[in-house]
């Protein structure tokens, strides 16, 4: 499953480099039908690989295996903030489709304009938010440093002040992650309101836990 989806994720940084590289050809010789044509054919082989890696990528997230239909997959990334653009998805789909099943001189006309203007640059945008980029990285690196030292604390507190203590402390580690998916990851964005009161509700209530935990301990 992980060998497939990375293999997807591959072909899909390739195509895109190869598809840009394609399009600088078909910039350089607008009038050539060839050119033009082979441009729309990367094209149409770049958004399959778009949205067929987006959903080996949500499945991975732990999506149900429900998204049969690209524009199924469309949907559940832009929800999932993998893309910000749906109605130009939605639109290379709709061109892609265009292209695959009918043939006409100026719809091919069109397909390569778009492909310049605005398909190409939120493909490319997707092919950055697979490879991540520096500020994601250290971002995820922080991460791992807080829980560290948030371990190692727990350890010394369990020597000090018992395990009941030492646990309750210990939960505080998902109490940090459910705050950082919320403040730093923004994974709630596009919920409805009522999302937000449940979860000052849920902090609110773990926290209490916690500290009936400590409480029973001491």
């Amino acid at each position: 499953m992980v060998l497939c989806f990375m293999k997807k994720i591959e072909n899909y940084l390739k195509a895109v480099q190869r598809l840009d590289e394609a399009n600088i050809e078909y910039r350089k010789h607008p009038d050539n039908d060839v050119i033009r044509d082979g441009l729309i054919q990367r094209f149409e082989f770049t958004f399959e690989l778009a949205w067929k890696a987006s959903k080996e990528y949500l499945m991975d997230q732990g999506f149900s295996n429900d998204l049969h239909f690209p524009k199924q997959v469309l949907r559940a990334a832009y929800e999932n903030h993998m893309i910000d653009d749906e109605a130009v998805w939605l639109k290379m789909l709709s061109s892609r489709n265009s292209s695959s099943h009918i043939y006409d001189d100026r719809v091919a006309a069109a397909i390569a304009k778009d492909i310049a203007t605005s398909f190409l640059p939120v493909l490319k945008k997707l092919s950055g938010y697979f490879k991540g980029n520096t500020k994601t990285h250290l971002v995820g690196i922080l991460g791992g440093v807080i829980w560290c030292i948030g371990q190692s604390f727990s350890m010394i507190a369990s020597e000090k002040a018992g395990a009941a203590i030492s646990y309750g402390l210990g939960q505080g580690a998902t109490l940090v992650s459910a705050l950082w998916g919320i403040l730093i990851w923004h994974e709630f964005r596009r919920a409805p309101r009522s999302s937000d009161f449940l979860n000052a509700g849920m902090f609110v209530l773990f926290v209490i836990g916690l500290g009936f935990l400590i409480y029973a301990g001491a």
